[in-house]
């Protein structure tokens, strides 16, 4: 009687631990994709993401090449830190697995969305099965920048192959008023970081 209530209280146990684990891998998930990085607060998004290229340039030696047709504008608190995250994983992913000496990034704002491309010259990936194996494993990676876009009410592809670099396309929707907020100017251009401009 007695092993039998040890046993059922390390059962017990075993569940009460590995139901906080959960509950506390969750709540950390949750707050990373929630944490909205203090440069957009003050610059906004485009100028956000230029300061993220000079730091990674900096530190990698990759170019990153910037078109940008946003500018100044300002969009939702939601909107602005979620692209941005999209673009700071996608440019981790790159670093660590693409061996890429050039990304291209381009911020367009289109007719109600904005639309966000990443493409690298690395090396390229089966996108099938990375992505089922990124499943199998949790990772927030590519499939947290799916997530992303789709709690926006948008959508993100990749397409990939070994040898042929990487290309992410995301389209996020913008309401009426964002989208008066965010009209394009005629003097944006795009803005050159490393030896040349897409």
């Amino acid at each position: 009687s007695r092993r039998r209530h040890t046993r059922s209280l390390c059962d017990w146990s075993s569940d009460v631990c590995s139901s906080d684990l959960h509950l506390a891998a969750d709540r950390v998930r949750n707050l990373s994709r929630r944490l909205r990085p203090a440069s957009l607060d003050g610059l906004g998004l485009a100028a956000s993401l230029r300061q993220l290229f000079i730091s990674l340039q900096a530190q990698s030696g990759i170019e990153v090449h910037f078109h940008d047709e946003v500018g100044d504008r300002r969009f939702a608190e939601e909107l602005e830190t979620h692209c941005y995250r999209i673009v700071q994983e996608a440019l981790t992913n790159c670093l660590k697995h693409a061996a890429a000496g050039n990304v291209w990034v381009s911020l367009v704002l289109g007719a109600g969305e904005i639309r966000l491309e990443i493409q690298d010259d690395g090396n390229g990936f089966d996108v099938d099965s990375t992505l089922g194996d990124l499943r199998n494993r949790g990772s927030l990676g590519l499939l947290g920048m799916r997530e992303r876009a789709e709690m926006l009410g948008g959508d993100l592809r990749v397409v990939s192959a070994g040898g042929e670099g990487t290309m992410i396309r995301c389209r996020i929707p913008i309401t009426e008023m964002e989208q008066e907020r965010g009209k394009i100017t005629a003097n944006q251009a795009d803005v050159k970081l490393g030896v040349a401009a897409r």
